[in-house]
């Protein structure tokens, strides 16, 4: 369930926590920086150190090292899409979503010590959902273990999570953070990331048709656990998901945006230099606003969506697709 990419230009950070109240990392390799060697093709998360496939699925890593070509795994560009790295070089991908069936890839890291027994600690990990992936995705999950696991399967793991996620995310431009906090019952020194439900039970929004396949796939980047100290970290902003762009791509330039605001706002469009192309008024309420662009020249192009001064979501449109 690979996708063939293209380019995106920006990435942002939504989300901070007060450092100051943490202990230090214990995932290795939190970013998939330390590599036994370099990735030259999919399926090959075990390059990087200390992380592992827990089921009979292929989860990717992506590297600056490998040779940039279109089905390749280079980063920023690479066969899913256009993502440059939230933490130096290198990332990691998995499906969560293929059509139906309910597939799924898994990224399993390991711990630099165990969890202590009764101990609060504080979790984080980053997604973008890939540039060529129809459908976004919720419900993505943690769950901790004292051993290595691995199950003979091309579906859900029998787990249960210790957290889950409970918005889909479809930004293609942003890392999104997903984070929560975790009570160890001692002994813990492995994790699993992904998504641990049937697909009937995981909400889904359609980004835009296409041609290679009903599915989603997600780049995964900065991983975290730290123990938590007598501060307890600031609350993560949350995630605005209520907005949606359709159809994407649009054949004629006609688009529709679908949002809820508490008070007015606006769209921007610039161009794959950064120029603005136009500025529209958004009114407060829920509306299916339409944006018309009939002398638009074809392309991608990508907007930012600001509810008062508060950018509430950024993505890329395209035109003549």
């Amino acid at each position: 369930m690979k996708k063939i990419g293209f380019v995106f230009l920006v990435f942002l950070c939504l989300f901070a926590k007060a450092q100051n109240a943490l202990g230090p990392n214990l995932v290795l390799n939190p970013s998939f920086e330390d590599t036994s060697q370099c990735p030259l093709m999919i399926n090959q998360l075990e390059f990087a150190v200390n992380w592992k496939n827990p089921s009979a699925e292929s989860p990717d890593l992506f590297s600056s090292c490998s040779p940039e070509f279109w089905y390749g795994v280079h980063t920023p560009n690479n066969l899913a899409g256009y993502q440059i790295p939230k933490t130096g070089n290198n990332y990691a991908g998995i499906v969560a979503f293929a059509g139906g069936t309910n597939q799924k890839e898994y990224v399993e890291g390991k711990l630099s010590d165990t969890l202590i027994q009764d101990q609060e600690y504080y979790f984080s990990f980053y997604l973008s959902l890939a540039g060529r992936s129809a459908v976004a995705s919720s419900n993505f999950g943690i769950k901790f273990l004292d051993t290595l696991y691995y199950e003979n399967t091309l579906y859900q793991l029998s787990l249960t999570p210790d957290f889950e996620s409970d918005f889909v995310i479809g930004d293609t431009i942003r890392w999104i953070e997903v984070s929560g906090k975790y009570t160890a019952h001692g002994g813990e020194k492995h994790f699993i990331i992904g998504i641990f439900r049937p697909d009937s039970l995981i909400d889904h929004d359609t980004i835009w048709v296409n041609p290679f396949g009903y599915a989603s796939y997600y780049y995964i980047d900065d991983v975290s656990v730290q123990l938590l100290t007598d501060t307890t970290p600031n609350d993560p902003t949350p995630y605005y998901p209520a907005i949606n762009l359709f159809p994407n791509p649009s054949t004629d330039g006609n688009f529709t945006l679908e949002y809820s605001f508490e008070q007015e706002g606006e769209i921007i469009i610039y161009d794959m230099l950064g120029q603005v192309v136009e500025k529209r008024f958004l009114p407060l309420g829920s509306h299916q606003w339409p944006l018309y662009y009939p002398n638009t020249a074809a392309g991608v192009y990508f907007y930012r969506v600001l509810e008062g001064e508060i950018e509430r979501k950024a993505g890329r449109m395209v035109v003549g697709g």
